[in-house]
């Protein structure tokens, strides 16, 4: 009876919203227009306009301005952002010196249920009307047609210009778009280089003086360096966003302490918060936004941008990192092909259907494009496997410019691979655990 009294009922909500939607949508196109005459002038004067609706991730307001003002280096870029209050953060328009980034609030009653925004208007209507409407804007303003692009249509051209590989002849036809573009982009970085971005001076100076005070109320007297500790866990209805996450803030404990010892104060970013107890046993060592009562956007952007190391896990919050060429230790990466510039990756541990550990070398060679793990389970890293990699780390930092001494075993991930692509080496610790150890037991 449940079941059949639930037909009509969501049959109802859907008339509903769509009614909604075809009388909101016109409202939203008026309020839209009139957020973009604010900018009249910024249009005016750009070469370049791009409007970011989709993807509408935090990754996309990083790695899109990037790509623009690289395409277009010389020109004058606009970059703006259709947003609402999930998942963004408005901060980022300040930390560019050579491209403009405005964010724009899109008109729509939006609720997050289960992970997921439902709105009304519909996202995808509103997003279509507001591309519609701001390239017309721009070629009311005398633009040629040449000048406005939405992301994908960037994206889009990037792909069509740049190779994904030097002298590598191997078929990418089977990259998912977020490794064909993530490829894209650093190899355009490499070809066209362009500033670092910080946040502004002021803010700058009082995230620095508020931690440089708690660094030394914990009885520390040299300045400290900065490690950006990036932790993702969510918990998304998408099941390979769930295979990227990392294990619990407690396994990651010993290795704040062993950074601690080494100078480094841990700023803690991501989706994993401190507990009081934790806070207070670390006393200004490792530290998150409201150990500093400021708030988070500001925090997490200080924190990914200012560290002398980042360690972290595969997500968005590497797309800062990256740009300023910072070197990064990857925890618990999955898949097995993943890499990024300056990094060191630290896999995820894997059993077979059948409970049996699955040696190192099948991982990053038989399954390294295997992104949904389709071989059985993977396990995460344990506090000792963070410990000794975190500890590999601080000694592979001083030779970063030297050659990989695991290269061999390294070139048995894919050519046609992000890992690959960008030069990423695998964590010497890694390497004794899951190659060295397990394949011999294995054989």
């Amino acid at each position: 009876m449940g079941r059949i009294m639930l037909f009509p009922a969501r049959l109802a909500w859907r008339v509903l919203i769509r009614v909604a939607t075809i009388l909101v949508l016109p409202v939203s196109a008026m309020v839209w227009l009139m957020h973009l005459l604010r900018y009249v002038s910024d249009i005016r004067r750009s070469d370049v306009v791009v409007l970011m609706t989709n993807p509408p991730a935090f990754a996309h307001t990083i790695v899109g301005p990037d790509v623009a003002r690289r395409m277009f280096k010389g020109q004058q870029c606009l970059f703006l952002v259709a947003f609402w209050k999930f998942g963004f953060n408005p901060l980022v328009s300040e930390i560019w010196s050579d491209i403009d980034v405005r964010f724009i609030r899109r008109f729509v009653l939006a609720v997050q249920f289960r992970h997921r925004v439902t709105s009304i208007p519909f996202a995808q209507l509103h997003d279509r009307m507001a591309q519609w409407v701001t390239r017309k804007v721009v070629w009311l303003l005398g633009h040629k047609d040449g000048c406005f692009f939405s992301l994908e249509e960037l994206y889009e051209e990037l792909l069509s210009q740049e190779s994904l590989a030097r002298n590598v002849t191997a078929d990418h036809s089977g990259w998912s778009p977020p490794m064909r573009l993530a490829a894209a982009q650093i190899i355009l970085q490499q070809r066209v280089p362009a500033p670092n971005i910080h946040l502004p001076k002021h803010m700058l100076e009082e995230i620095s003086g508020k931690l440089a005070r708690i660094w030394r109320s914990s009885g520390n007297e040299e300045e400290a360096k900065y490690c950006c500790l990036y932790l993702r866990y969510e918990e998304k209805d998408s099941y390979t966003t769930r295979l990227r996450n990392t294990s619990n803030i407690q396994n990651h404990l010993p290795a704040v302490s062993l950074l601690n010892g080494q100078g480094y104060q841990v700023l803690l970013t991501g989706d994993l918060g401190l507990d009081v107890e934790t806070r207070d046993a670390f006393k200004g060592r490792l530290v998150d936004a409201e150990s500093l009562g400021v708030e988070a956007g500001v925090f997490n952007l200080f924190a990914a941008l200012e560290a002398d190391i980042f360690i972290g896990n595969n997500g968005g919050g590497v797309c800062l990192p990256n740009i300023n060429d910072i070197p990064v230790l990857f925890l618990d990466a999955f898949p097995f092909n993943f890499g990024y510039k300056n990094s060191f990756v630290y896999f995820k541990s894997a059993r077979d259907k059948k409970g049996c550990v699955i040696p190192g070398l099948r991982l990053i060679s038989d399954f390294a494009a295997d992104i949904t793990a389709t071989f059985g389970a993977l396990e995460n890293n344990s506090a000792a496997e963070i410990t000794e990699a975190v500890a590999s780390f601080i000694d592979d930092l001083k030779a970063l410019d030297g050659p990989d001494p695991h290269a061999d075993i390294a070139e048995m991930i894919p050519v046609n691979s992000l890992f690959r692509i960008t030069g990423a080496r695998i964590s010497p610790a890694w390497i004794r655990h899951n190659v060295v150890v397990t394949d011999e037991m294995a054989s």
